[in-house]
């Protein structure tokens, strides 16, 4: 039983240090976003990426983990929660299993908070991008079109000059 604690506490380590990185690539990730860097973009994605592997691979171990406290205890596994397990049986490492706990919703709030506000940066510049976009066509057209937007004809400007040789 200690050996499932302190399995799960090393666990829940890794996670914290793997959501540490996690929150370190959002921040960079923004820096990559306000500098319009879009290499130094597409590396952070892959990084990114590679985090939410490493993630999915510590939670399926702290799942078998739990699964096995849960059995060890005669309590169900479906719905068998960190604090159910503090809660369930006194132990020395429920202290860490607290402080762990209280540290991952705390940083999942900051990976919630700093998605959220990259993901405005990105519709902001994505939008900022549109419109300059819209005002270089728009000029364009404009210096081709014979007509202003209102309809009145614009004077022709002299874009050429007839020269006369005879004289």
């Amino acid at each position: 039983m200690n050996r499932l604690y302190k399995n799960l506490v090393n666990l829940l380590l890794q996670k914290i240090r793997l959501y540490n990185e996690f929150i370190d690539l959002l921040r960079k990730e923004w820096d990559a976003v306000a500098g319009y860097s879009l290499d130094h973009f597409n590396d952070i994605m892959n990084q990114k990426e590679t985090l939410i592997v490493k993630s999915q691979v510590l939670e399926e171990n702290r799942n078998r983990v739990m699964e096995a406290l849960a059995k060890s205890l005669d309590l169900p596994a479906g719905d068998f929660t960190l604090n159910k397990l503090i809660s369930a049986r006194q132990d020395p490492c429920n202290s860490k299993l607290a402080e762990c706990r209280r540290r991952l919703l705390r940083q999942i709030e900051t990976i919630r908070e700093l998605n959220e506000k990259n993901k405005l940066l990105i519709n902001h510049s994505s939008l900022s991008l549109k419109k300059s976009m819209a005002f270089i066509h728009r000029c364009d057209e404009e210096s081709r079109s014979s007509y202003y937007s209102n309809g009145r004809l614009q004077e022709s400007r002299m874009q050429s000059r007839l020269l006369n040789t005879d004289a």
